[in-house]
């Protein structure tokens, strides 16, 4: 609860010396700073919409300084990333791309430069374009080697990096550059959220490796330490959340369920629409399916999807809620239903790359609901058509 109340009450501060700096002007230094920090509050807050609308602004009114400046760029670099929270990946990515290039006038090692390449190696990943990510981190990675081993910077590009790799499929390297990250950072306190995080990354590498008793023990001592933050800070829930999506990859599916059920609960107080609180769900929902509760997955989906309709068609948090509950619907013997929503989220990715991981996906689990229903032929077209994209 007092996480959520600073939070509130930053905001609301921020607000209010926004709401005073109105009587300068509108490219005054002070004012856009205040409104560049208030939209980072929103977007922590997941006030998306109104960190995107209020970052675009000063963005707008920043585009007298040179192209070049420091501070327009920065605020370009933070629309960036409020696209990317917005689910607007093809513009952060865009915008990301033109902050990049006009850095190469800066040295190779140089903070900002290195910063961008970073976080649009992150859009890239978030764009399916996983080997642009992972081609692009290697390169900051390698740049930052003149970095103290235990530099922030050089140990979180390692971080994205395995990220990115087990993204790639490149498992193996993923969790040995991440037991790498994690053993440079045994001289931190046990408590460290940088610390935290790594292991936090190791358990998904390990369970992304098949190590899952590996990655449940690791999450568990997250867990455990994490218990002196406060119940509802947003990282004891991310890793209370991981947790249980370990155990049930275990088979600890009552534990999964239990540990989600918590984690709904204390999310209970952000707003409706926050995207942890959906994604929390989303997670429960599919705790339920595997536990046989498919009648309470059905519900829990439908109530995610009816409250995401707010977001653009083709977000992909929307698309990937619209595809679980499709699935969950096919489970529950609601095949009509299934197929009609997997066309649906089919159609909308068609903008993607034809060989985007989500718009495989979804092609797959259609075919699977066109055998369901009897449509053999349709399946099977679609199938002819996946293998040779996949070739």
């Amino acid at each position: 609860m007092r996480s959520l109340v600073l939070m509130e009450q930053m905001i609301t501060l921020l607000e209010h010396v926004v709401k005073v700096q109105e009587k300068l002007a509108e490219d005054h230094p002070s004012r856009l700073a205040s409104q560049h920090a208030l939209a980072g509050a929103y977007r922590a807050n997941g006030q998306v919409d109104e960190a995107v609308t209020l970052l675009e602004h000063v963005v707008k009114v920043r585009e007298k300084l040179a192209e070049d400046h420091p501070s327009r760029l920065a605020s370009q670099h933070a629309l960036a990333g409020a696209y990317r929270a917005n689910g607007q990946v093809d513009e952060a990515v865009t915008l990301l791309e033109h902050v990049v290039k006009v850095e190469e006038k800066l040295a190779e090692d140089h903070p900002s430069r290195l910063a961008s390449q970073h976080a649009l190696a992150a859009a890239y990943e978030a764009n399916g374009q996983v080997d642009e990510a992972v081609t692009l981190l290697e390169h900051v990675v390698k740049v930052r080697e003149k970095l103290a081993e235990d530099h922030p910077s050089r140990l979180a590009s390692q971080h994205a990096l395995a990220g990115a790799y087990r993204a790639n499929g490149q498992v193996d390297e993923a969790v040995t550059l991440t037991e790498h990250v994690v053993k440079v950072e045994e001289k931190l306190t046990e408590d460290h959220p940088s610390r935290l995080a790594s292991q936090h990354a190791l358990a998904s590498a390990y369970e992304a490796n098949g190590q899952v008793d590996e990655a449940v023990t690791l999450l568990e001592h997250v867990v455990k330490v994490e218990e002196k933050l406060a119940e509802d800070h947003p990282s004891r829930l991310a890793s209370q959340h991981a947790l249980a999506v370990a155990y049930e990859a275990n088979g600890q599916v009552d534990e999964a369920v239990t540990l989600l059920e918590h984690v709904v609960k204390v999310e209970e107080k952000l707003a409706e629409d926050h995207p942890s609180r959906l994604a929390s769900q989303h997670a429960l929902a599919d705790a339920y399916e595997a536990n046989g509760q498919v009648d309470e997955a059905v519900t829990l989906l439908e109530h995610v999807v009816k409250v995401q309709e707010k977001l653009a068609e083709d977000h992909p948090s929307r698309l990937a809620s619209q595809h679980a509950l499709a699935v969950a619907y096919e489970a529950n013997g609601q095949v009509d239903e299934a197929v009609t929503l997997l066309e649906h989220v089919v159609k909308v990715q068609e903008k993607l790359a034809e060989d985007h991981p989500s718009r495989l996906a979804s092609q797959h689990a259609l075919a699977d609901a066109y055998r369901a229903n009897g449509r053999v032929d349709e399946a099977l077209e679609l199938t002819i058509g996946l293998a040779r994209v996949c070739m």
